[in-house]
């Protein structure tokens, strides 16, 4: 092998590099969140490539603070810093250069040759050699061109600083979008970033709604469609947490209880894209009696008779003579059915009545000359009452 062991591979870059190569300056700084600083350090664990980065900022960093660095600090040096200190070292470099060229020369002595007279004078500290000075203003202007280097990652979180479009820039605080728990089948483009989940609503009767943006670089149609994964297209959300509306963007729905809406999807150029991803997580499913094993309505029902139902419940028909009836067993408590009902219903034009067609006359409620009335002491075994307005 000539005496030369083999050398390893030069890392490259992996799929995230991109999305965590700005923060790198940033972590010697202390200018990351916790969040940002938790997720950056568990990347580095295992990425050679960013380790490299990490430790070329981390000796431009010292040479800087060496070269620069009036006192000791944890402060980090700013280009402000550096630039300042180099104008000094350049001033005081021309300074001793011009005192050079104004200074007398030696005469010449007795038993002095011309060339050890120039040795003396080699000797003098007034007389510094051509390359010194150049190499003194060298040195200064590698410094700065390495700290030009090291904030130019730093200017990404400097307001009108120029950078070019990518998930970096544009989601900042993202990390890796990684799969969501109880949303098998939502999966995200080939290296995408998304930023912290966020969480509303939910309890008894109600959805909770899990909102996220997520950026991803390549071509649009890498937007992921969740009806390949198992989803059906719904042409609603509970986006309130309760009653189901009218999709505003692209919306799925699973067994009908677990929503996903693409919404936003916006093109921000160099082919980098975002969406908002909404999610609605459904409250626990009930635990229902041996009467809904055998329903003809099997699984989770939305709605009977135009009537919007709480999230995850379950219906058996009961009919009777001019009356349709419904056994249903819900998630809940008799409490949050009651207040489900009573927002819902008026939103899709029922109001509120006494009326003889109403079964149960304590909750009667009437849309043109249909009636509807229902009774709940237990949410798991509750009864609807509807009179058709031709009964």
């Amino acid at each position: 092998m000539n005496g030369r062991s083999a050398s390893s591979p030069r890392p490259v870059p992996g799929p995230f590099c991109a999305l965590y190569s700005p923060l790198l300056p940033l972590l010697g700084a202390r200018a990351l969140s916790p969040e940002e600083e938790a997720s950056l350090r568990e990347h580095l664990a295992d990425c050679a490539w960013c380790q490299n980065q990490l430790a070329a900022y981390v000796v431009v960093e010292d040479a800087l603070r060496q070269r620069y660095a009036s006192a000791p600090s944890v402060q980090p040096l700013t280009m402000e810093d550096i630039m300042r200190a180099s104008q000094s070292d350049q001033q005081q470099v021309e300074t001793r250069r011009q005192a050079n060229a104004q200074a007398p020369r030696t005469p010449d002595l007795p038993g002095w040759s011309g060339s050890s007279r120039g040795d003396l004078q080699g000797r003098d500290p007034r007389h510094p050699k051509p390359w010194a000075t150049f190499g003194a203003v060298a040195a200064v202007a590698l410094l700065v061109v390495l700290a030009a280097a090291l904030f130019a990652n730093m200017r990404l979180r400097t307001p009108g600083g120029a950078a070019s479009t990518s998930c970096a820039t544009t989601l900042q605080g993202a990390t890796p979008a990684k799969a969501i728990s109880d949303f098998d089948g939502v999966t995200f483009p080939s290296g995408a970033a998304m930023a912290p989940m966020k969480s509303s609503l939910g309890g008894p009767s109600q959805f909770t709604i899990l909102e996220t943006d997520v950026c991803f670089s390549g071509p649009r149609s890498g937007i992921p469609t969740l009806s390949d994964a198992g989803w059906s297209v719904s042409p609603s959300f509970p986006y309130q947490g309760a009653l189901l509306q009218p999709c505003t963007g692209q919306c799925y729905q699973m067994a009908n209880s677990r929503y996903a809406a693409l919404e936003q999807i916006t093109d921000r150029g160099n082919s980098v894209f975002t969406y908002h991803l909404r999610l609605a997580a459904p409250p626990p499913s009930p635990s229902c009696n041996a009467n809904f094993t055998g329903s003809p309505l099997q699984g989770v029902q939305t709605a009977v008779e135009a009537v919007s139902l709480p999230p995850i419940t379950y219906v058996v028909p009961d009919d009777a003579p001019n009356l349709r009836g419904y056994d249903l067993c819900s998630s809940g408590t008799a409490a949050s059915v009651t207040a489900f009902l009573t927002s819902t219903l008026p939103a899709t034009g029922w109001t509120k009545a006494s009326d003889a067609h109403c079964f149960y006359a304590d909750q009667c409620w009437t849309k043109g000359a249909a009636a509807i009335s229902w009774h709940v002491d237990d949410p798991t075994n509750w009864i609807i009452a509807y009179r058709p307005a031709t009964a």
